[in-house]
């Protein structure tokens, strides 16, 4: 399972107000870029990879919206 599949199984099974935050603070685009999120990194023979990481992003983002909010 990619973490763009866990993302989105995450986002679809979000309650209350979770839920309502994700459905009117962010736009598609921004919902569709934080569950396809990927990045390239570069291994040690220098080659690259695309590391699918959906998943973290998505938590990365609740935790700034509910946690880090500034006050």
């Amino acid at each position: 399972m990619t973490g763009s599949h866990i993302a989105t199984a995450l986002a679809c099974d979000f309650t209350g107000q979770l839920k309502s935050s994700w459905n009117n603070s962010l736009t598609m685009q921004q919902k569709f870029d934080i569950l396809n999120h990927s990045y390239k990194m570069k291994q040690e023979d220098r080659t690259e990879v695309i590391v699918d990481d959906g998943h973290d992003v998505l938590v990365t983002t609740i935790s700034n919206h509910f946690i880090d909010s500034p006050t």
